[in-house]
């Protein structure tokens, strides 16, 4: 009788040696929820230094950097009230802008140009007139914030000065679509934004305090005795 230990090495001869089944590899994916491996893994991205050189586009959804202030830009204008003595009384001049309102004679202050030189031009500029006689002690500033596109903010002052013309006709120039005369209350209903009106109650008072100082210093003149 053959052992079992021939019949086994006759085995591995005839067949020669005996090989091992390879292991069928893993395809399973793995689950996205689990937290495995996770931290052992470093890709390549993490694997580069970040620097001021990265060209990547923020992502549009981030609000980081939104609230950023930008510095608003300023500018100075400066204008005239303009009027003139007539029979019906004192007429103030309004000009027609090119987008519909109504308002006084004003431009920029050019550089190296004074408040009331900017005002003496812009008066010859858009009128015609050039006879202006400016009131002592009268200059009112206003001050407002518009945008421009973008939604860059402008933070604008003028300076309006109180004058008076003989000029009756006005020469306006491409930038104005028309003018008018006004009384003083019609000026003020006439006149679009709530700042042109102001300072038109402004040049009223003012006018008002000359117009009975000197007739208080008229009185005070007649009143004294006559020397003989």
């Amino acid at each position: 009788m053959r052992s079992k230990r021939q019949d086994d090495g006759q085995a591995g001869r005839k067949g020669g040696r005996t090989q091992r089944p390879r292991p069928k590899p893993d395809t399973r994916r793995p689950d996205p929820r689990s937290k495995v491996g996770r931290a052992g893994k470093i890709s390549r991205a993490s694997k580069k230094p970040r620097t001021s050189s990265d060209t990547r586009r923020p992502d549009p959804r981030s609000k980081v950097g939104r609230n950023v202030p930008r510095t608003p830009e300023r500018a100075k204008s400066a204008g005239v009230v303009a009027y003139r003595e007539t029979t019906k009384g004192r007429l103030f001049l309004l000009l027609n802008y090119p987008q519909g309102h109504w308002d006084f004679v004003k431009g920029h202050v050019e550089e190296g140009e004074t408040d009331m030189q900017a005002a003496v031009r812009e008066a010859r500029e858009e009128t015609g007139i050039t006879d202006l006689v400016f009131k002592d002690g009268f200059k009112r500033t206003v001050k407002y914030t518009f945008y421009i596109p973008g939604g860059r903010a402008v933070h604008k002052s003028v300076v309006f000065f109180l004058a008076r013309t003989q000029t009756a006709k006005v020469v306006i120039s491409d930038e104005h679509r028309g003018y008018s005369w006004d009384t003083m209350d019609a000026a003020i209903k006439k006149a679009t934004f709530e700042n042109a009106r102001k300072v038109l109650e402004h040049a009223r008072d003012y006018m008002d305090k000359a117009a009975a100082a000197e007739r208080g210093s008229s009185e005070l003149k007649s009143d004294r005795p006559t020397m003989r």
